[in-house]
């Protein structure tokens, strides 16, 4: 995948995300390059989830945020090098917190500059966190390809960085950003179900089959017929 197709990919998420009122603001349309300094905190394992994502929230260092200030990351290293990722919002924010109004009113604050970025951030690392929705990201990375050890392109669900759930096709920023969609968002999701012919049938669900017809499978040099007869995500 060329970094333009990813640049077209990211341009196309967002405005699905746009289309489904749950886009906030965008940052950047183009791959994003490595932050060394947010690099640092996600790959440290005594650094909590709430921590690395403030990080990424302090540097600005995201294509583009939900209204629930999740954010999506895309970069590109090579035709065949690609990760993505969603950081959910891991603080309370419904119904059963203490204070369910907390982080609108110190967003409002913000976007009214009552508050700084850093002031804001201070509060926020005070929050109760209810961490919800997992971190997801995905990569491609035929260099590290090892059979049954290191899948080629795979999933990490959830803040350990270990695990690698095999995936058999390189997937595109609209298809990852759909599969974040229909599983976390599922109120946006489900609103697009009508009866058709007396058959119940969803949009978004044809758009998700057709992007992922043209996500191309991986090389047969980087799944192996065993891998094959394992679990992954086809």
């Amino acid at each position: 995948m060329e970094r333009p197709d990813v640049q077209r990919g990211i341009g196309r998420a967002w405005r699905l995300t746009v289309e489904l009122e749950l886009g906030e603001t965008i940052s950047s349309a183009a791959p994003l390059d490595v932050n060394g300094e947010f690099r640092d905190v996600a790959l440290d394992p005594n650094a909590s989830y709430p921590l690395v994502y403030r990080t990424g929230l302090r540097l600005s260092h995201y294509n583009f945020m939900l209204t629930d200030l999740a954010f999506f990351q895309f970069s590109h290293s090579s035709p065949e090098d690609v990760r993505y990722a969603y950081y959910p919002n891991p603080y309370v924010t419904d119904r059963s917190a203490k204070d369910p109004a907390l982080i609108d009113d110190l967003r409002f604050a913000l976007e009214a500059e009552e508050l700084n970025s850093e002031e804001y951030l201070s509060v926020l690392s005070e929050v109760e966190t209810d961490v919800r929705a997992p971190l997801i990201r995905y990569e491609n990375a035929p260099k590290a390809y090892s059979e049954l050890r290191h899948p080629c392109s795979h999933f990490h669900i959830g803040h350990n960085v270990d695990n690698r759930w095999a995936v058999n096709r390189v997937l595109s920023p609209l298809a990852f950003t759909m599969l974040v969609l229909k599983h976390y968002y599922a109120p946006s999701w489900d609103a697009r179900w009508t009866e058709l012919e007396g058959k119940l049938q969803n949009t978004l669900e044809q758009r998700l089959i057709s992007e992922k017809t043209g996500c191309h499978p991986v090389a047969p040099e980087m799944f192996s017929e065993l891998e094959k007869r394992s679990f992954f995500f086809s």
